[in-house]
């Protein structure tokens, strides 16, 4: 069994990271990387794909973003990371032909 941590995001405003005084989702998630990288991230539907992608390099790790609607319209995003993120043979041979690793 792996550990694993929910965050549901908190606070006013919907900057994750950058911002000079953090919000309580961007300290949440700090304090829960220290305990596992196998992290359920639930933000509201506001929020940017970008700012993910900065959490993910704190992990460090991939992130697959989820999108949840409710009639047709979005309500939350949930971004995973860690173990969490299905890591498929195909999607890391494209990781390594990206960055220039491809041997063939």
């Amino acid at each position: 069994m792996r550990d694993i941590i929910r965050i549901l995001a908190c606070g006013r405003g919907s900057s994750l990271t950058g911002s000079p005084s953090p919000p309580c989702s961007t300290r949440l998630f700090a304090i829960a990387k220290d305990v596992t990288p196998n992290i359920a991230f639930y933000a509201p539907r506001n929020t940017s794909i970008k700012q993910f992608a900065e959490l993910a390099a704190l992990v460090p790790s991939r992130v697959d973003v989820e999108q949840n609607f409710l009639n047709g319209k979005l309500k939350v995003l949930v971004a995973y990371f860690g173990e969490l993120v299905d890591y498929s043979p195909a999607l890391e041979e494209a990781d390594e032909h990206a960055a220039g690793g491809d041997e063939s």
